[in-house]
């Protein structure tokens, strides 16, 4: 029921905005409409503005049968216009001039110093769903106020003058209500107003100078018509802004002593509904809080013949929607299972449509490879006895593990002769990687103990003293040359 009670109030204040007549709209300044903007909240799926506005001496303001009272949003697009309800503000002591009687309900247009308007149930509230507003797009606030009794209607840029603008996230989207107090500055409409030291009527009204009149002696008043670009601070007592300035003092005027904006005389406050704002008027805005994905990306370095998945050196990431790797888009993939550096490129994009771009250098290299190594040491044998080359030689790989198989030996050992042998081997891998070791081999006489060695002279050992005996095996075993043996038992 409150969406139809939305949608029906939007369609009527479309349709009245597109049959209001132009020559009825006057579009005036704060001295003909005075109006306050009290607060400007976002409720749910709504931004609320409130506040209270009214003709100035034009006719009595007193319910829904004297006057209406709407909110305008206007762009270079368009504009929408929202009925506002009426609040029970009543702000007719505050510009009532002096003891003068109130004006009889069919006389109009009357002067402040012949009699007093009624500005009751000026207030007003007014609920625009968020839903109507164009993203990316900025709307000024206007204030519309029909007065029935006078057939008139009055517009004029709102002003609520803050120093931080309002703002509300729905979603991934950030709505803003700006009227920036820097960016503001007043001008008096009034030449009756007091120049008080507080935001209030409870404060007394400074003195200045000499006595301009016996009856308003030197109690000091703003100067009509006169700007205030500087606008120190703003106070809100929950229906009516005064705004803080400092002044100067200036010539006596229409009999009371007057101030301008200066230095010396601070702080001074002025309440809203005697000033004319200037600057910026009220804008209210929305925009995507959204930020572009990002990659994180390792540029991989592989050896030719290696597994390469990219899927597994790439990522992507969104502040709004977290990980986005699952919509990673390859754009180009030139890979080749070959050395050298190649190039993809990727791109991925958010639900709103923002896209980055990423790429990953790949580099293919040669596979890493380590010579092979032969074990080999140098070797003593016996003379006539067999000889394997390759007892106790091995060969080893890293990567091929055992190739002992493969070993290729150069060089001979003639077991007949005693000397040294060079014998050298060489292998190599899968990857032509060549190892070599060369080992000497050395042919060495067996000295057998259960063997003597008799000159062949020798045809009857026992014709022979053993000392000579032993002298002739001494020199036969130093010339290595034995003339014949015989085994001993």
């Amino acid at each position: 029921m409150i969406k139809i009670a939305i949608i029906v109030s939007w369609i009527i204040g479309t349709l009245f905005a597109r049959y209001l007549p132009v020559k009825s709209m006057e579009v005036v300044t704060r001295r003909e409409l005075r109006y306050e903007i009290t607060d400007i909240v976002y409720v749910e799926n709504q931004v609320q503005i409130t506040g209270w506005g009214f003709m100035y001496m034009r006719q009595h303001f007193t319910n829904s049968t004297t006057h209406e009272i709407f909110v305008q949003l206007e762009n270079e697009h368009g504009l929408k216009r929202y009925p506002a309800k009426l609040l029970p503000v009543d702000q007719t002591q505050l510009l009532r001039y002096g003891s003068v009687p109130r004006c009889k309900d069919n006389e109009l247009n009357m002067q402040a110093m012949t009699c007093y308007y009624d500005y009751a149930n000026v207030g007003f509230t007014v609920s625009i769903p968020l839903s109507d507003l164009t993203f990316e797009q900025n709307y000024t606030a206007y204030l519309i106020v029909y007065g029935k009794r006078l057939n008139e209607y009055q517009k004029i840029p709102l002003y609520y003058p803050l120093k931080q603008p309002i703002t509300k996230k729905v979603g991934d989207y950030e709505f803003m209500s700006i009227s920036n107090l820097k960016d503001t500055e007043i001008t008096v409409i009034s030449a009756h107003v007091y120049a008080r030291s507080g935001p209030s009527t409870d404060y007394p009204i400074y003195t200045l100078g000499a006595n301009c009149s016996t009856t308003s002696l030197n109690r000091a008043f703003f100067r009509e018509n006169t700007t205030y670009v500087d606008v120190l601070d703003r106070y809100f007592d929950g229906t009516n802004t005064y705004f803080m300035v400092s002044a100067d003092p200036s010539e006596c005027y229409l009999s009371r002593r007057r101030i301008v904006e200066g230095k010396t005389v601070k702080p001074v406050w002025i309440v809203s509904g005697f000033v004319q704002y200037g600057g910026t008027p009220l804008m209210i805005t929305s925009r995507l809080i959204n930020t572009a994905p990002w990659f994180e990306v390792i540029h991989p370095t592989l050896q030719r013949g290696e597994y390469f998945d990219y899927t597994l050196y790439i990522r992507a990431f969104d502040a709004e929607e977290g990980e986005l790797t699952h919509k990673i888009k390859i754009l180009s993939n030139p890979f080749e299972e070959k050395t050298g550096t190649y190039v993809l490129s990727f791109e991925v994009s958010d639900k709103y449509g923002y896209t980055t771009k990423s790429f990953m250098n790949v580099t293919i290299t040669e596979p890493l490879n380590h010579p092979p190594m032969i074990l080999a040491q140098d070797r003593s044998i016996y003379r006539f006895t067999n000889f394997d080359v390759m007892a106790n030689v091995y060969a080893l790989d890293v990567e091929d593990g055992d190739i002992t198989h493969q070993v290729k030996v150069s060089g001979s050992v003639d077991t007949e002769k005693l000397g040294e042998y060079l014998v050298c081997f060489s292998v190599s891998d899968s990857h032509g990687a060549i190892s070599q070791r060369c080992i000497t081999v050395t042919v060495i006489d067996k000295i057998n103990k259960n063997i003597r060695f008799i000159s062949a002279k020798s045809k009857n050992t026992a014709g022979y003293p053993w000392q000579y005996l032993l002298n002739t095996l001494k020199r036969e075993l130093v010339n290595l040359t034995p003339y014949s043996t015989i085994r001993l038992h």
